[in-house]
């Protein structure tokens, strides 16, 4: 090694890896471009209000036909109902896929999540605290905001964690464009 060489030292194994003259500066696990930064952090704000206007919306079939969000306050929500579980067609097809719908919204705002803050356990924390915000800010709007959709929202963190944890033990691999061969 030169004499001008630079180190820096990797979290995960402490080992010095030198770096060469014509390589950028390290991030240390951070993106260094601000931009980059900025539309994440843009990303995961646009997420959570487009979860939040999807739960709290009067009518879910209302938005979607007329594309504008209503809202409905109720300055006395029944709290007792966030703690139902006997009134809910557990086997209708239609509210298993709706509930799918729940874990898969909140796998994607964990990953979303992750993107920002790069730690997962505080991943884990901001994802299923906004679970639990969402569903009793629902109890405001008169939605129907419960305890049991916590716990499908909770579920997709904890797909997230899961998928996260395959790939960082290699078991999923994530190829970049780049590198994919070309058939051309």
């Amino acid at each position: 090694m030169g004499q001008g060489d630079r180190y820096i030292v990797p979290e995960r194994d402490n080992v010095p890896v030198p770096l060469s003259r014509s390589m950028p500066p390290p991030c240390h696990g951070k993106d260094d471009d601000e931009g980059v930064i900025g539309v994440r952090w843009v990303t995961a704000i646009s997420y959570l209000v487009l979860i939040f206007i999807f739960t709290c919306t009067e009518k879910l079939t209302r938005l979607y036909i007329e594309g504008i969000p209503r809202f409905r306050w109720n300055p006395e929500p029944d709290y007792s109902a966030f703690f139902d579980f006997t009134s809910y067609p557990f086997t209708s097809p239609a509210y298993i896929y709706q509930k799918a719908g729940h874990a898969l919204a909140f796998c994607l705002l964990a990953a979303i999540v992750y993107m920002v803050v790069n730690r997962l356990g505080t991943t884990i924390l901001i994802s299923a605290g906004y679970a639990l915000f969402t569903e009793v800010a629902q109890l405001f709007f008169y939605r129907t905001g419960c305890l049991l959709d916590v716990g499908f929202d909770a579920g997709g963190v904890v797909l997230y964690v899961g998928l996260y944890w395959l790939w960082k033990k290699g078991l999923i691999i994530i190829q970049k464009a780049e590198d994919k061969p070309s058939n051309l």
